[in-house]
């Protein structure tokens, strides 16, 4: 049998999966409401739409090139300092 608290926490669940999922969808929907597919694939092959395109690209390759550097210093420090290894081998984290 479920405890009370248990109950709680499913429906609470169930409630921030069902936000998330609206809050991610609504976006979409609006736009092909609003605009309709056709309007929707002629406004994609505009000069706007291509330079937001080339924008969005390089913003994600200079993000995912900081985050590789970030994650290569967080390894190195990682491997060369024996606290560290220590401490996220007592974690849970199998390091040799």
């Amino acid at each position: 049998m479920r405890s009370v608290s248990q109950a709680a926490f499913s429906a609470l669940l169930v409630l921030a999966v069902a936000v998330a999922v609206a809050f991610l969808t609504l976006p979409i929907v609006a736009i092909f409401w609003q605009v309709g597919l056709d309007g929707l694939a002629d406004g994609l092959a505009s000069d706007v739409a291509r330079d937001a395109f080339r924008v969005t690209l390089k913003t994600n390759a200079i993000s995912m090139a900081r985050d590789l550097a970030a994650a290569r210093a967080w390894v190195r420090m990682i491997l060369t300092n024996a606290r560290a290894r220590r401490l996220l081998r007592q974690a849970g984290f199998g390091l040799r």
